[in-house]
């Protein structure tokens, strides 16, 4: 198997990843676990690139520069999310933690062309709202400044934490 299939699959297989953890284990830092995991991106991009580059055939000049084109456009694009997606699932998926609950009140709502978004007051010290995707059940349910929401977070396994589970409070 080449190089440059290899860099595919892990493409692939970060792509998978990446949106099982933002549909399973919503991390309330998104950016700075992306952030995170660039360093270990980085490397495997430099370990692998530097193989594939000992390996690829010398058959032609032309044949070896596009088979190197495929290897670093796969790898710069897959090797981060890659990263990426497997620290969200690891994180999620691996936390022993029962979790705790936070009650916040529902402070603004839109639907948008993809998702239902609802902003709720946050629990975490310096700052002031949260952003939850829910269904649109969930959505028709809330009315900002009235409604309150029972949201369920995990401190994940690698710090990171992670909103488990959210519903609208029974009156």
């Amino acid at each position: 198997m080449g190089f440059a299939v290899l860099a595919g699959i892990a493409l692939v297989v970060g792509f998978i990843l990446a949106c099982w953890g933002l549909v399973s284990f919503v991390p309330l830092a998104s950016t700075k676990m992306f952030l995170g995991s660039l360093s270990c991106s980085v490397l495997l991009m430099v370990g692998f690139i530097r193989l594939a580059t000992q390996r690829v055939r010398k058959d032609s000049s032309v044949q070896r520069e596009r088979e190197l084109a495929h290897i670093l456009v796969f790898s710069l694009l897959g090797l981060p999310l890659l990263c990426f997606g497997l620290g969200m699932v690891l994180n999620g998926g691996l936390d022993p933690s029962i979790g705790t609950s936070h009650r916040v009140r529902v402070v603004d709502k839109r639907i948008t062309s993809w998702d239902c978004i609802v902003w709720v007051e946050s629990w975490r010290q310096h700052r002031e709202t949260e952003r939850l995707t829910v269904d649109s059940t969930t959505y028709f349910k809330v009315t900002p400044a009235q409604s309150h929401m029972i949201v369920m977070t995990k401190p994940g396994r690698f710090g990171f934490e992670w909103i488990a589970s959210s519903r609208v409070e029974s009156p």
